[in-house]
């Protein structure tokens, strides 16, 4: 790692599919939802601090949420906290990112990480990143980490790895969004695909080029500024990676986890020898096997329950099959076309 090499935490996103503990004035990566009993932006930005100091470590995150950030993470500059005037998804925010770096050290080589994943073996993940920034560096490539796949996951995009380029690095063929399961059993089987972690490494400078290409019309709207509320709403891999060429895949088996639906919950915490996770104050289980429960502060008895998630969280009860836990995002989406937003 050099004076030239950052990390950027992108911390604006809504958390949807882990309401009603996530919220928009206090999403996911402000709830301490990993082992540790810390946020999993704070657990994030410890894990970076092997790659970066805090000088050369930035967040992206919305007006709304800065305050929260900041409170969280005060070892972070205040001019490294970027505050988009508004969400809107991770192209804009990349974008942003990119220029204000890039205006600041041009020579600037950024790993950028979402702030609510989860990973068990940070001495793996240190060392696949310092591979992926060299890589960045010396070819002005783009890079991203990918996970090996542990079953046929339909919540998760897909990256296809094509030939061997920069030794241990692949050629992406190309990035495959969430499948159905028919189509993630294939992959899986095909044993040429990994997990699409998010992760993606370059020069500020080759970004700004990628974006100039395939958002023309966007690239001027990337100021912290009212211009911003002007940017649509499109994901990094939409307007970047699913267009342009050349990128490289490094595979990182390092106990990465989405904390991406309530499911994941009991994936990375220890269970009980029935197979329970519960965040509660106390707890009292009669024949309850296999259950998420979340309830901060509060007592919560189940009896007879078999693989459900219980939330119960400020002024909102969620229950439902663990199984079912993706759809939660449709209860959100059903707040909204209703009118009661209040709750979000």
């Amino acid at each position: 790692m050099n004076a030239h090499s950052y990390v950027a935490i992108l911390a604006g996103g809504g958390g949807t599919r882990l309401w009603p503990a996530s919220r928009r004035k206090h999403p996911k990566q402000l709830l301490a939802l990993g082992p540790g009993g810390q946020t999993l932006l704070r657990a994030t930005f410890e894990r970076l601090s092997g790659l970066a100091p805090s000088a050369r470590t930035l967040v992206v995150t919305t007006a709304e949420q800065a305050d929260a950030v900041r409170r969280d993470l005060p070892e972070v500059p205040p001019e490294n906290i970027i505050v988009e005037p508004a969400g809107r998804n991770t192209a804009p925010a990349i974008g942003l990112l990119s220029r204000l770096l890039g205006r600041r050290d041009p020579d600037a080589v950024v790993g950028v990480f979402p702030s609510d994943q989860f990973i068990a073996d940070r001495v793996a993940f240190t060392r696949a990143a310092e591979l992926a920034f060299g890589l960045a560096d010396k070819d002005d490539a783009i890079v991203t980490l990918g996970i090996p796949p542990s079953r046929p996951e339909t919540g998760f995009g897909y990256i296809e790895l094509g030939e061997p380029t920069s030794w241990p690095a692949r050629k992406v063929a190309r990035f495959v969004e969430k499948p159905t399961a028919e189509r993630a059993a294939q992959f899986v089987a095909a044993r040429r695909f990994a997990w699409n972690a998010g992760m993606f490494f370059f020069r500020t400078a080759r970004m700004e080029r990628e974006l100039a290409t395939h958002l023309p019309d966007a690239v001027a709207l990337f100021e912290p500024d009212d211009r911003y509320l002007g940017a649509p709403s499109i994901s990094i891999d939409y307007a970047v990676m699913e267009k342009t060429t050349g990128i490289q895949c490094l595979v990182a088996d390092c106990g990465w986890n989405d904390i991406g639906a309530w499911q994941a919950i009991g994936e990375v915490h220890e269970t009980d020898a029935d197979g329970n996770v519960v965040i509660a104050a106390d707890a009292i289980l009669r024949e309850a096997r296999g259950n998420v429960v979340y309830a901060p502060g509060k007592l919560v008895a189940l009896v007879g329950t078999t693989d459900l998630v219980v939330v119960a969280d400020g002024d909102a009860i969620l229950v439902c099959p663990k199984a079912r836990a993706q759809e939660v995002k449709q209860v959100v989406e059903a707040l909204k076309t209703t009118g009661r937003e209040g709750w979000l």
